[in-house]
This record gives structure tokens, sequence and C-alpha cells, in this order.
């Protein structure tokens, strides 16, 4: 993903297109993910909550929070990887 966006980014910028991408942490957004949650079980559960230094899972409007940058204000950020996880390593 990394080397995909940057070369995109490099690829079409002469065009006026830039090329972004957000890493997610983890979000209870669909079975999947609620399926991961429910195995971790109530320890691990807590044990993933810990490790986020903002203390919370993401939210389906972080994401979309960071989503938002990539506006036409935001014309001259390009090969950029926007990682939205709350600050875990």
């Amino acid at each position: 993903m990394v080397g995909l966006t940057k070369q995109l980014s490099q690829d079409l910028g002469r065009y006026g297109t830039t090329c972004n991408a957000v890493a997610p942490g983890f979000v209870r957004s669909n079975p999947s993910t609620e399926r991961q949650w429910q195995g971790l079980g109530a320890e691990g559960q807590a044990r993933l909550v810990e490790s986020i230094p903002t203390r919370r899972l993401g939210e389906p409007t972080d994401i979309a929070g960071a989503v938002l940058l990539a506006s036409d204000d935001a014309e001259w950020i390009s090969g950029q990887i926007l990682s939205v996880d709350g600050g875990r390593l």
C-alpha cells in the first residue's frame, strides 16, 4: 500500500491528481472485525484497548474525519499514509 500510494502520487501529480492512503486501526465496523473483537475475550479486549494511547477503539467517524483531509483544501498533500489508530505503535 505504501509503495503504490507513493508511486501513484509521483505518476499522477503532473496531472493535478494527488494520492494518499488512510491506514485505520481497529474499528468495530463490520461482521469480520466484530468476530475478531469477540474472539479476543474480555482479557484480550482490555489488553487491546490498553495498548492504544487514547484508550479507546476507533469509530467509523474517526476514519471519515481523516478521509476529509483529501479535499481540495489539501491539494499539496500527496504520497502520504495517514495512520488513524489512536497513536498505537
